[in-house]
């Protein structure tokens, strides 16, 4: 049996020491984020599947696609609703659409993929799909792992940030009433890693205490 987690950078580790260049295609987990920080605490083994830039609709693909085995947990840290994606049939051609990849600083996307970010933003964002789309792959997610009767967990985060008030991933009047799945929100510390946007050491460490605790008793053995 293995706890396997999924989510974004914030689950993968962007910006801990041992995370030099994500884009590399060597590129591995963090061994400082909060899924490896929970193993240790949990005495278990964690298979971190994460991957930087994700939206919750790849979030949802990733779950979806992977072969769990009958005693698996599944952990899901869901990230910001105001993403998306545009998932191909070929999973490493995905196309990541998140605001900072509109940012003439962000060193990450290639030309292509910036213009396409700005061009979405400006003509074809809209909060209220966005939320939908983000319900719906959540709620699926659950529905999809409950049919294969694996334990499911779902968390999102409130992260703060060096130059604003803390940013919650999604506003509670965005839930709509068919939602079923209990979105549990754990928040961030205040303290970054080396690109002073993402969670630090430190963060990481407090946030998977705060999860180990909210599982205590509910993972079966």
């Amino acid at each position: 049996m293995a706890i396997i987690t999924f989510g974004c950078s914030n689950t993968y580790g962007q910006g801990l020491p041992d995370v030099d260049d994500w884009l590399l295609p060597n590129s591995k987990p963090s061994e400082y984020a909060w899924p490896a920080m929970l193993g240790k605490f949990m005495k278990r083994k964690v298979l971190n599947l994460s991957k930087c830039g994700s939206s919750n609709k790849t979030i949802w693909r990733e779950v979806t696609d992977y072969p769990f085995e009958k005693k698996d947990v599944a952990i899901i840290l869901w990230t910001f609703f105001h993403r998306t994606s545009i998932i191909r049939k070929d999973r490493d051609n995905t196309l990541r659409i998140l605001p900072g990849y509109t940012f003439e600083k962000n060193k990450f996307p290639d030309r292509d993929l910036k213009r396409l970010n700005k061009n979405y933003y400006k003509h074809f964002f809209d909060d209220f799909n966005l939320s939908m789309e983000s319900w719906l792959a959540i709620n699926h997610t659950k529905y999809y792992l409950d049919s294969k009767g694996i334990q499911n967990f779902h968390f999102t985060f409130e992260l703060p940030r060096l130059d604003k008030p803390t940013e919650p991933v999604f506003f509670p009047d965005s839930v709509p009433e068919w939602n079923a799945v209990d979105l549990e929100v754990v928040p961030f510390i205040r303290d970054f890693g080396s690109d002073n946007e993402h969670p630090g050491v430190k963060a990481h460490t407090k946030f998977s205490l705060d999860i180990a605790n909210r599982l205590r008793g509910r993972i079966s053995q």
